[in-house]
């Protein structure tokens, strides 16, 4: 069914979209509230979807979950947790139950940093890394990159006014550039 319109949302959020071709149906959800996103994530799986992106952000004083899910079967798991330790600790005992991160999203609720993972079975191999400043980041990139791991997902946000970047690896033979510039006229 059509989602109701919001006449009152005032917000002016920019969407940015990346399409391809394919013959698969995807379907975009946007949520208020986890309550409500992990409700219409279980009516999607038990439809057999499931959740490959998962974005978050504030929209008219309260905070929106979107998610974009595929057709699927398999095992999967939807988290999220306070505090990276909780987070890092569920990914371990996922990855060791045959799960792979797929995809991420962190954001403060009030002073707490929660983090949000969207899980897939896989058989591969990954890594999770978790750093401050980009320097750090890009050596352990190629660090990974030579044994032969691709970046899948980045997260960025600031702690105590310094950059931190989350990368979710997988293993993976193709090219993989990995670029930063300043502004929307540089990047495109």
């Amino acid at each position: 069914a059509p989602y109701n319109f919001c006449k009152s949302c005032t917000d002016n959020k920019q969407y940015i979209g990346v399409w391809g071709t394919g013959s698969s149906i995807d379907l975009g959800v946007k949520a208020a509230g986890w309550t409500a996103f992990t409700q219409k994530w279980l009516d999607l799986s038990n439809d057999n979807f499931r959740l490959v992106e998962i974005e978050t952000f504030i929209e008219n004083g309260q905070r929106q979950f979107l998610g974009i899910f595929k057709r699927g079967t398999g095992g999967h798991y939807l988290w999220n947790v306070a505090g990276w330790d909780n987070f890092t600790a569920k990914w371990n005992a996922l990855h060791q139950s045959g799960l792979r991160l797929v995809d991420m999203a962190t954001y403060v609720d009030g002073t707490t940093r929660h983090y949000v993972g969207v899980f897939r079975a896989g058989s591969d191999q990954q890594a999770l890394w978790n750093t401050t400043g980009w320097d750090n980041f890009t050596t352990k990139w190629a660090q990974l990159s030579n044994q032969g791991f691709r970046l899948v997902d980045l997260e960025t946000h600031a702690v105590g006014g310094q950059r931190q970047y989350i990368g979710v690896f997988r293993q993976g033979t193709y090219g993989h550039p990995l670029w930063c510039v300043t502004g929307w006229a540089n990047f495109s």
